[in-house]
């Protein structure tokens, strides 16, 4: 039994690491003037601010305030997006540290079951 925990545990670990690895990976994205200059100020913000301009203009028709609406929200996710990758991030920190130590609580059970 406690090699199929031990593997699960393992697995556990692994998917941890691939979520720090995703993390790591848009922090240095966000370092990046390229990815500043056309994500984060060029969609995040720029396009974000032109969009809710846009929705107020007098002239935009039931038909454009769909479009409108649905790229605002687009922003809305990208951004949401980013967030979740960090949050998950995080857990992962700390499910990777709670994974070591059931590892060896039940490693350590197996000792004591061959004594």
């Amino acid at each position: 039994m406690s090699n199929s925990q031990i593997e699960q545990i393992e697995i556990s670990i692994a998917d941890a690491k691939k979520m720090i690895a995703r993390a790591d990976a848009l922090q240095r994205l966000q370092k990046n003037k390229d990815f500043k200059n056309v994500i984060d100020e060029g969609y995040l913000k720029d396009e974000a601010v032109r969009l809710v301009h846009l929705k107020a203009h007098p002239n935009v028709t039931p038909e454009m305030m769909v479009t409108i609406d649905r790229d605002i929200n687009s922003v809305g996710s990208l951004r949401q997006h980013f967030a979740v990758i960090m949050m998950l991030a995080d857990r992962a920190e700390q499910d990777i540290q709670a994974n070591h130590e059931a590892r060896e609580e039940v490693l350590a059970e197996d000792l004591e079951g061959i004594h």
